[in-house]
């Protein structure tokens, strides 16, 4: 037991200095777990993650509620000289690097900006190190990097950056490539002879060129990944599409919401987040709390609390908000499902056949579909027939544009794909289990239910799979 929490975990388990469990499950280090069975915000489970607008992870366990804990943390940096985060000291010696990220301003910059605002660095001294800072001299954003010799560097095109907007930037130096910058997914801008390899024995920082120093960023930066090797133009299109390479050694999403850790998703390099840093968004539920009718509480062994439905008329009533109310934006649906047998059943639904809204179905052929409702019209893109009863499954389905995908724990079991167009605005409360007029009542159970109002990708998708199996005995 930690923080009086029941440890059923794997024997793999270390407990490091501050009594936190970082395990290996399904071989994949959980360095989330302490989220999972410690404290986040007061609770015992993992904060939203980034998109969220429905997050239904099993709170309070008892009565007819189930609370939503979807919010919109986001990291902030004050320009002082205690604000910033310390990634430790990683890839002090390597041939290639290159990050991505997205950053946010507090308010405009350009030329007529007072000073330089670094946003991320490896500061050993005057005439070594590696930065990425905008420029006051043109309102540029530069990659800089020094060996002792003269400064290598590229630039952005753009030279004026405005407030409450976010920016993708990809930076990378490497010694076939050269330097590249990117922003927002266009043109890349190269100093291809800049090749000299990186030798700073001294911590990556975000948010300024060292720890402690003022002249740092003043804004938001979020989503921050790293990797040594020579992106190809598919894995930079992607990243700003939001879609990983896969192989990147670090990745930090920077939406704790709480504490002085950034969490290292991909590596291993937790990182410090200084004390003049503050969690900003919401910090509170977003309020799309669901009415339970009929479902009963239950709890797994790992003490995860669940919804059972029996299959007459129960159901959860998550409202009407309109950020559950997609038409043209992307979505993406996720829940952990158990049946007690194959039938004809609805998940998700604020639909009217032929009329409004989206719908998540079961089919008694062991298939899921997704069903997209207009005027005297639907579209529907169908699974293959691998759904099973009496077992715990890890589903998520996700809509971009014209194209949705099915996924089962993990692997894409879309099968026949249809043609989506965005649903018409529905004024039927989004609702869990059954259909609003009576139909599709599912007997079985629901665990971890969550919206996002952004695509997933396969990365997201196959990652929360894994870490979250061990809870479900997969």
């Amino acid at each position: 037991m930690i923080n009086g929490v029941i440890n059923k975990v794997a024997p793999r388990t270390v407990i490091s200095t501050n009594g936190e469990a970082f395990i290996t499950q399904n071989g994949i280090r959980q360095l989330g777990y302490d989220k999972w069975k410690m404290i986040w915000n007061g609770n015992h489970f993992a904060p939203p993650a980034v998109g969220s607008v429905l997050y239904l992870p099993g709170t309070p366990g008892f009565g007819s509620t189930i609370l939503d804990y979807s919010s919109d943390y986001v990291l902030h940096f004050t320009g002082s000289a205690n604000s910033s985060v310390d990634l430790t000291a990683i890839h002090d010696a390597t041939d290639k690097l290159w990050v991505s990220f997205w950053f946010k301003l507090d308010s405009a910059f350009d030329s007529n900006s007072s000073s330089d605002m670094y946003l991320m660095g490896k500061f050993v001294n005057s005439t070594n190190y590696w930065d990425i800072r905008l420029y006051q001299g043109d309102g540029g954003m530069y990659l800089s990097h020094r060996e002792g010799n003269g400064e290598e560097s590229v630039s952005s095109s753009e030279t004026s950056w405005l407030a409450d907007t976010w920016y993708h930037i990809i930076a990378s130096c490497s010694t076939v490539a050269g330097q590249r910058m990117i922003v927002n997914g266009g043109t890349a801008q190269t100093s291809a002879g800049d090749q000299t390899a990186i030798s700073l024995v001294v911590s990556l920082v975000a948010g300024a060129y060292q720890v402690d120093t003022i002249g740092g960023f003043i804004g938001e930066i979020k989503e921050l990944t790293v990797g040594t090797d020579d992106l190809s133009g598919g894995e930079e299109a992607g990243l700003y599409a939001g879609t990983r390479p896969g192989d990147e050694d670090n990745y930090w999403d920077l939406h704790e919401g709480t504490g002085t850790t950034a969490y290292d998703s991909a590596g291993s390099a937790d990182g410090t987040i200084d004390s003049a840093n503050v969690w900003e968004g919401t910090g509170t539920r977003r309020g799309n709390d669901g009415t339970i009718t009929g479902a009963t509480w239950r709890q797994l062994p790992a003490g995860l609390s669940y919804l059972s439905f029996d299959g007459s008329d129960d159901k959860i009533d998550c409202g009407s908000a309109s950020n559950l109310n997609f038409t043209s934006g992307d979505f993406t649906l996720e829940h952990w499902l158990f049946q007690d047998s194959i039938g004809d059943k609805v998940t998700f639904t604020n639909s009217v056949f032929n009329t409004v809204g989206y719908a998540l179905h079961l089919a008694s052929t062991s298939k899921m579909f997704l069903r997209t409702n207009q005027a005297a019209a639907n579209q529907v893109t169908t699974s293959s027939a691998v759904l099973t009863a009496t077992t715990w499954q890890h589903i998520v389905v996700t809509r971009t544009g014209t194209d949705v995908l099915i996924y089962r724990n993990g692997v894409d079991i879309t099968d026949t794909a249809g043609t989506h167009t965005d649903p018409v605005t529905s004024n039927k409360p989004l609702t869990i289990g059954l259909r609003d007029d009576g139909y599709g009542d599912l007997a079985g159970d629901l665990a971890l239910i969550r919206i996002y109002s952004e695509l997933k990708t396969p990365a997201f998708i196959t990652n929360h799979y894994n870490q979250e199996r061990h809870l479900f005995g997969v």
